[in-house]
């Protein structure tokens, strides 16, 4: 017992010793030291650990809390040097995008520092400055080019790589001529709503933007109309013979009388035009491209890049109201159509009352139907005894039973 009390005293005196050797004035520079007093005092046994008074272990914990605010500082430094570097790197100032990349490069990477590390950038007047400096430069510059500028029913401002050409009346068309005053070429492109006409100069009579290039420098032209935001309402689509309702992208037409047709135009009440497409059920186009229809049926209008679903809101008839049959009354129940004769030939028609088809095969048809003679050469199905068939009538199969 004696020999482990010896043996430990001398491993704590060790690490005590460890710990009185550290500065009481810390710099980064005493990491290694104080990290291995701290693995030093780690690697003791609890016995040994408990042979360290509070008062000497607080040496320890007192140099790593000033470590890690040396290493703080240091960090916050060099994060401000770094930007006070950058703001020297400024230079002249001069209306050129390199400057505005160097200015704004400088303002970006002092925003991002913490209000300690911006504390310690001891040039930020000079930053402050150069804005200053670099804006009065570029008004003087826009100031200058929106002088050149050759313009008709318009006031011209410029700023940076923007000019923007306000109407003075917005009931007529503003343009910009091709050359400046000084007689500098202008160049235009990447039209979005303006025209350029045969001399050259561009024009517009609502809001639209374009490119100009002066000077080897490309620059966003704006006419400032007013900018509407198209709105589809039930008042702006050319129909007839029918009630419009708009709900998101759906285009409802609810026929007036529904036995006549519902027509809707391929160009709006303020000249939008309109294109048809996915056309389903009775409806079609004419030459015209009018969409049309007499009878339920959908499409695909896009208007202003927008695609809404037109429904033609007919009542949709029942099955036995299309069906056309002669020598026999028609009772249906879910997909079962019973036609009961009334006379010794009972005739089921392809064609529907809406128009559309109904359909069958002979492998559906039974042996007591006139198997040599049951569908005519206009696609009549008919039968002269008890049989069936199987009908496909708008996608849905149904079993006709012909009853004598």
């Amino acid at each position: 017992a004696e020999k482990k009390e010896a043996a430990d005293t001398a491993a704590a005196n060790v690490v005590v010793d460890a710990f009185n050797a550290l500065p009481t004035e810390v710099t980064v520079n005493d990491k290694d030291a104080i990290e291995a007093a701290r693995a030093a005092y780690n690697a003791l046994t609890a016995d040994q650990q408990a042979l360290i008074n509070a008062d000497t272990l607080a040496i320890l914990t007192n140099a790593e809390t000033a470590l890690a605010a040396a290493e703080q500082a240091a960090a916050d430094q060099a994060a401000a040097d770094a930007v006070v570097a950058l703001i020297d790197a400024i230079g002249t100032v001069e209306y050129t995008d390199a400057c505005k990349d160097k200015i704004d490069a400088a303002r970006a990477a002092y925003d991002a520092l913490t209000a300690d590390q911006q504390a310690l950038v001891n040039n930020y007047s000079t930053l402050t400055e150069a804005k200053t400096e670099y804006d009065e430069l570029k008004g003087d510059a826009d100031i200058a080019l929106a002088n050149l500028l050759r313009i008709r029913n318009a006031t011209a401002s410029v700023n940076g790589t923007t000019i923007t050409l306000t109407p003075e009346d917005e009931t007529a068309t503003a343009s910009m001529v091709c050359k400046l005053w000084d007689r500098t070429d202008v160049e235009f492109s990447n039209l979005d709503g303006a025209t350029i006409s045969k001399g050259g100069s561009l024009y517009a009579d609502k809001y639209a933007t374009a490119t100009a290039t002066i000077g080897g420098v490309e620059y966003t032209v704006v006419f400032n109309y007013e900018v509407i935001e198209f709105v589809l309402t039930p008042d702006l689509l050319k129909i007839t013979n029918a009630e419009a309702a708009v709900d998101g992208t759906t285009i409802t037409l609810t026929p007036v009388d529904e036995s006549k047709q519902v027509n809707l135009y391929p160009k709006l009440k303020d000249g939008s035009e309109v294109v048809f497409s996915g056309i389903s059920g009775l409806a079609t186009t004419s030459k015209a491209g009018t969409l049309y229809a007499k009878g339920v049926a959908s499409a695909k209008a896009t208007i202003n890049g927008v695609e809404y679903t037109v429904v033609f809101n007919y009542t949709p008839p029942t099955v036995d109201e299309l069906i056309q049959v002669t020598g026999a009354d028609v009772s249906v129940e879910g997909t079962t159509i019973t036609l009961t004769a009334t006379s010794g030939k009972v005739c089921f028609y392809s064609s529907l009352k809406d128009g559309s088809k109904a359909t069958y095969s002979k492998s559906t048809i039974t042996e007591g139907l006139n198997v040599t003679s049951t569908v005519s050469k206009s696609g009549t199905l008919y039968a002269i005894g008890d049989a069936s068939a199987v009908v496909t009538i708008g996608g849905v199969e149904y079993t006709v039973n012909f009853v004598f």
